[in-house]
Formats: structure tokens, C-alpha cells, sequence
């Protein structure tokens, strides 16, 4: 009986610690594991000398009490005497028997405890190497993760930095495709009584006597103006062809290029004044074929002042009459001439208009 209760002891203990490997859900506590183990074989070393005492005392009391039997039981024959001596010498060896199976078994136990620690430890260092690699792979992936959003917004700051370059260049196409050149070019506007053009003053009064190498100079102007918007148009003159050449400008006629007529006003009027009013009068009839082209293209466009041989708005460009109607004619002109510009403009902006509505 002694025996099959250390046994049972020491596989209790055995289950114990296995049962404190597993609550603690695969994190092994070495030194806690070798603590334990050498509580288990300490406390085995010592019931060892109890049971070993124990099993002495007992041995005792069965031979005084086979002597105290021997003493009172003399009339027993002898042959009962060899009996008894015979069982107490059984009972001794089987106790020997006993204490040899229980040191043994105890034994057995500890090096299975032993063996349970060391594959325990084994799989501990495992556990420890995995739990490493898996924690390396983590930070790797994290890295991985900050760098990833990082570029990511890298991207999405650089794509707004362009996307904000790509609006103001396109707001500032819109702005170019809506300007119209020849508008800064060729600036028309008037001052009290005279039409100007480019800074420049077209007509003379007796009170503002206008130098004629200004009046030569806006002619000019207006020449390279009409023979521009012609051009731009795709437009040709039927009679005459605008040669602007500055302050020396001329009109051709088409087909005979020898007869052209200055349109401008030299020392030697007397010499020069019927080319300069047919040259007068040769570029209203120009503007006139230009306007009439335009309210055939626009319906909306029609000229201010009607032109009409040598009057443009019922005032003629002939120098022959007074400086008032003449500078008032040349007025009306440069007035026509804005009307022409502002046309071309209109039908240059109209494709660009619809062509920025579908973007």
C-alpha cells in the first residue's frame, strides 16, 4: 500500500506541474519549471527516511508482537514457532521489496519530470525564436506601411501642386484665347473733336493746328490696320490694294501696281493733292467692301456712318471744303474702322468661346 501512494503522489505532482505548463498558454517560465522540479525532489528526499522509518517501526512492532505471542503462547508446538519466524522473514524482505520499488519509482518520476522540462525547454526556445521572427516581420511591415504612405502622400501632394498649376495655366489660356491682338495693337478712341488713333491724331482745326507728320503717321496706322483685318479675314480688295508703309502709306490700284496714290500729305501739296484725296478716298471705298463683306458673314454688324463715294456719315474727306468737316469726316472713318476691328474680334472669339464651353 505505501507504494502505490508515493506513486500516486508523484504523479500527482507530475500532472500538476503539467497542468501549470498548460494554463500558462504556451509562455514557459524556465526558472519557475526548475524551481518546481527541485521542490518535487526535495520534499521526495524527504519523506524517503520517514517512510523508511515508518516501515522500521512497523517492522518492530510485528516482531514484539510475535514475541509477546511466542512468550504467551509456549504450549504452541514448535512447529508453529518456524511459521511465525518464516512470515517475519517475508515480511521483511517484502518491506526491503517496497522501499526498493518506492526509490525506484520516485526515480522513474523525477527523470520523466526531467525529460518533460527539457523538451519543454526545447519548445520554449522554439516559441522564442518564432515570437522573434514574427515580431521582425511585424516592424518590417510596418516600415513597409510608413514608407508606403509616405509616397502615397508625396503623390497626392505633388498631384494637387499640379493640378493647381494645370488650372492656372488653363485660366490663363482662356484668358490669351479671349485677347484679341489687334485690339492692344490698334487703340481708336477720340479727343474733342478729333478721332485718334494709337495716340495719334487724325484732322486739323484752325484753332489746333495739327502737324501734318502726325496726320501723315495716324494714316499710317490706319492703313497697316485695314490691310491687317483684310488679311486676317481672308478677305481681298476688288479695286485697290493697301500698301501701309508708315507715314509714307499708298493704295494700289489691282492690276496696275504703277498707278498708286500717296496717302499722305507732302511740302508740295499743290503737286500731291489729288493723289492724296484719291488716296483718301480710295481707302473709304476699302472699308466700305470690308463692312459690306462683314453684314453678309454677321447680321448683327452694320456700319456706323455710311460710306458713300467721297462722304463717309454724309461729310466728305476732300480737303477742298473747311478743317471742321474734314477733321468730323476723318472722325466718322477712324469710327467705321473700330466697327471693323471689333467685328473681326467677335468672329475670332466665337469658335474659342465654344471651343472653352465643351472643355
Amino acid at each position: 500500500m505505501a507504494a502505490t501512494a508515493q506513486e500516486v503522489e508523484a504523479h500527482k505532482v507530475l500532472v500538476d506541474i503539467l497542468d501549470s505548463f498548460a494554463a500558462a498558454n504556451g509562455h514557459v517560465d524556465v526558472e519557475e519549471v526548475q524551481r518546481q522540479l527541485d521542490a518535487s525532489l526535495e520534499a521526495a528526499q524527504e519523506r524517503l527516511p520517514l517512510q523508511k522509518d515508518f516501515l522500521r517501526t512497523a517492522q518492530n512492532a510485528s516482531n514484539a508482537a510475535s514475541s509477546n505471542d511466542i512468550t504467551t503462547s509456549s504450549s504452541k508446538s514448535d512447529n508453529d514457532a518456524d511459521d511465525t519466524h518464516q512470515e517475519t522473514r517475508e515480511t521483511d524482505n517484502k518491506m526491503d521489496e517496497l522501499e526498493k520499488v518506492d526509490e525506484a519509482s520516485l526515480r522513474r518520476d523525477i527523470k520523466s519530470l526531467e525529460q518533460e522540462f527539457a523538451a519543454l525547454a526545447q519548445n520554449l526556445d522554439q516559441v522564442k525564436a518564432l515570437e522573434a521572427e514574427t515580431r521582425e516581420l511585424q516592424d518590417a511591415s510596418w516600415r513597409r506601411h510608413a514608407l508606403a504612405q509616405s509616397a502615397a502622400q508625396q503623390s497626392a501632394e505633388s498631384l494637387e501642386s499640379l493640378q493647381t498649376r494645370i488650372d492656372t495655366a488653363h485660366g490663363r489660356r482662356l484668358a490669351l484665347m479671349q485677347t484679341h491682338v489687334l485690339n492692344d495693337a490698334f487703340c481708336i478712341w477720340y479727343d474733342d473733336d478729333f478721332g485718334v488713333i494709337n495716340g495719334l491724331r487724325l484732322g486739323r482745326l484752325p484753332s489746333v493746328p495739327v502737324e501734318w507728320s502726325e496726320i501723315n503717321a495716324a494714316w499710317g496706322q490706319a492703313a497697316l490696320l485695314l490691310a491687317t483685318l483684310a488679311t486676317e479675314v481672308n478677305f481681298s480688295f476688288s479695286k485697290y490694294r493697301v500698301v501701309p508703309m508708315g507715314s509714307a502709306s499708298k493704295l494700289a490700284k489691282v492690276g496696275n501696281e504703277r498707278t498708286s496714290y500717296e496717302l499722305f500729305h507732302t511740302s508740295n501739296y499743290t503737286f500731291f493733292k489729288s493723289s492724296f484725296e484719291n488716296a483718301m478716298i480710295c481707302i473709304l471705298y476699302c472699308v466700305r467692301e470690308l463692312g459690306e463683306h462683314a453684314e453678309k458673314t454677321d447680321r448683327t454688324m452694320c456700319l456706323p456712318y455710311a460710306i458713300d463715294g467721297d462722304k463717309v456719315g454724309g461729310l466728305s474727306v476732300r480737303i477742298g471744303g473747311s478743317d471742321e468737316v474734314w477733321t468730323r469726316a476723318l472722325k466718322n472713318f477712324l469710327a467705321d474702322l473700330k466697327w471693323l476691328l471689333a467685328w473681326s474680334s467677335k468672329r475670332i472669339r466665337a469658335p474659342l468661346t465654344r471651343q472653352i464651353s465643351n472643355s
